[in-house]
């Protein structure tokens, strides 16, 4: 029996970011409303709060402290691996372009006191951000915040339409990112939201994008998975195959850090790279394009090959589950471009042709 392959096998329909609620408002092409929308809904709302005592964070006694916002559309911020003494490396944002006039000419918004709000709102759509640290209050911009590791790799991020983003800095200098809440999705920390709506934008995305990308994409997962079973814990599994969507920021988590930069680099790409609709194969026509593959594997494994279509199966034996997946995948990259791209734009796809609504009932089935 040929091994059965759905849509959402490989990146799940809403390869979630879920943060509150964005996994829920698929992504628009910039300009384009959509059907019966507003105006305002092309428009993103940002609500930064900065309060900070800088002897605290920065040992530093100033009482006139600013914040500034950078939203850029060009790429001006790298994710880059920090190592912090005596912790774990840490990923955080860093200008391309460090020059703090160059900072202050790409402000957004400037001069924002310390202790109160700002509201503002930008045209959605894909943007690399930082705070913005003026500790004197001279309008000379001396430090800036990222992201860290917890909250994923966030130097480029898809701000949705008619979505609420709470940027928040605490009295010791900590950096929060949230999406407005979701009262269905309760309970999600708001680094994992962060992230997994980040890698819905990118899920998205991957049908559209070239047939090279999508190489990439499919070796940095395998890499991903080989790297998940030698760590402790079922890691692997739950990038795969979880029914837990925090496992996919937990497995993002567990990562070395090589593999973690060169995930956020490569989501950066899929982010701003052109997109093109192309048909997608249906169900048989899938069915029938993996049957070499399905065959070798059968071959390697026997009946075991069936466990990546049996999900109790592959929960009692997680990691030869997650070694037939690899095994699948890169199986895939041995092939012909022209054969292997549309089979990944299936695997990327939303869903086959009989999974009408599964999408939004199904949990994630890995995290890139």
């Amino acid at each position: 029996m040929p091994i059965k392959f759905p849509a959402w096998a490989l990146l799940p329909a809403c390869c979630t970011l879920l943060l509150a609620g964005c996994a829920s408002v698929p992504s628009q092409p910039q300009g384009q409303l959509q059907p019966g929308a507003a105006e305002k809904t092309q428009t993103a709302t940002i609500h930064f709060r900065g309060d900070t005592d800088t002897e605290v964070a920065w040992m530093n006694k100033s009482t006139n402290m600013q914040w500034g916002l950078l939203f850029a559309r060009g790429d001006v911020v790298v994710v880059e691996e920090k190592q912090v003494a005596g912790e774990p490396p840490i990923l955080v944002n860093t200008p391309r372009l460090a020059d703090t006039d160059f900072l202050n000419r790409m402000a957004t918004v400037k001069g924002i006191p310390n202790g109160q709000a700002k509201t503002i709102t930008i045209e959605s759509g894909v943007y690399d951000w930082l705070v913005l640290i003026d500790i004197q209050g001279d309008g000379i911009i001396d430090g800036y915040l990222g992201t860290q590791a917890s909250q994923g790799p966030l130097a480029a991020f898809e701000f949705l339409p008619g979505k609420d983003y709470f940027i928040d800095v605490d009295r010791k200098g900590d950096l929060s990112f949230r999406i407005e809440p979701d009262a269905t999705r309760e309970g999600e920390r708001n680094g994992e939201s962060a992230y997994l709506a980040l890698m819905d934008s990118v899920a998205e995305r991957l049908p559209e994008v070239d047939e090279s990308l999508l190489r990439e994409y499919v070796e940095l997962i395998v890499e991903e998975i080989e790297s998940l079973r030698k760590v402790p814990g079922d890691h692997c599994y739950g990038m795969i195959q979880s029914e837990d969507r925090k496992n996919v920021t937990r497995a993002f988590n567990a990562l070395p850090p090589h593999l973690r930069v060169r995930e956020s680099a490569l989501i950066d790409r899929v982010l701003r790279a052109p997109l093109e609709e192309r048909e997608l194969m249906s169900d048989d026509e899938a069915l029938e394009a993996m049957e070499p593959i399905s065959a070798e594997l059968r071959r390697i494994y026997g009946d075991d090959a069936d466990i990546i279509e049996d999900d109790e199966a592959f929960r009692q034996a997680k990691d030869l589950g997650c070694r037939v997946y690899r095994d699948m995948l890169a199986l895939t990259l041995l092939m012909p471009a022209e054969q292997a791209a549309p089979i990944w734009r299936f695997m990327f796809s939303e869903k086959g042709d009989d999974e009408e609504d599964e999408r939004d009932e199904r949990p994630p089935v890995t995290n890139i």
